[in-house]
């Protein structure tokens, strides 16, 4: 929702308050305005949100270092990132809402289920801590992929299985490296690899 002046405008006539979303609502809307104008630069659109925070806002609710922080973020000054910071712990739960079944399983955009049955006897070697993860990476019984917690993966699907089995992403050059050791492996015939996450850090 977006919310202009004139609605802000009514608001306070009407009930001379509003909660912290509608604020950041109507700051995001005025800085999605100025940045029509290629003109502007950061330090002057970080002057128009003070302004219009001051002149519309600020009678009732005080200028926080948060809604400083907001200000200068949605300007783009330097030092400072409009993107959301979520916790490790929040992005596992954020994947496990967006690929969890009804039934308790993972399933793909497709319908396929991206958990193995629990009779599965393979690649049942992952444990999970809240800020750690370990598997082992082994050839799969076809013996045309491996298996991660158990799924059977292509090579070059392994870091993003692992990011639905872990909800830790590798960083890019981390997963490159993995997937040529996983088709190093695959390539003499034999694969197992024990892959860990601990301490903010991939390795095997």
């Amino acid at each position: 929702m977006k919310i202009t002046k004139r609605q802000l405008r009514r608001i306070l006539r009407e009930f001379r308050e509003f909660t912290h979303e509608e604020i950041v609502e109507y700051l995001e809307t005025q800085a999605a305005e100025y940045a029509l104008d290629t003109a502007l630069t950061p330090p002057a659109v970080q002057e128009l949100l003070m302004d219009d925070f001051m002149d519309d806002i600020g009678a009732y609710v005080e200028l926080s270092p948060e809604y400083k922080d907001l200000i200068n973020s949605l300007a783009g000054m330097p030092g400072t990132s409009s993107v959301l910071e979520i916790t490790r712990r929040q992005l596992r739960r954020i994947v496990k809402e967006v690929i969890e079944g009804p039934d308790g399983v993972w399933y793909d955009d497709y319908g396929n289920r991206l958990q193995p049955d629990e009779s599965a006897p393979w690649g049942t070697y992952a444990e999970q801590g809240d800020e750690s993860y370990s598997d082992v990476i082994i050839m799969s019984p076809n013996g045309d992929s491996v298996l991660v917690n158990g799924q059977e993966t292509y090579a070059q699907d392994v870091p993003s299985e692992l990011l639905l089995a872990s909800g830790f992403p590798l960083p890019a050059p981390v997963a490159s490296k993995l997937v040529r050791e996983i088709e190093q492996q695959f390539a003499a015939g034999y694969v197992e690899l024990g892959i860990e996450y601990k301490n903010g850090q991939w390795g095997w």
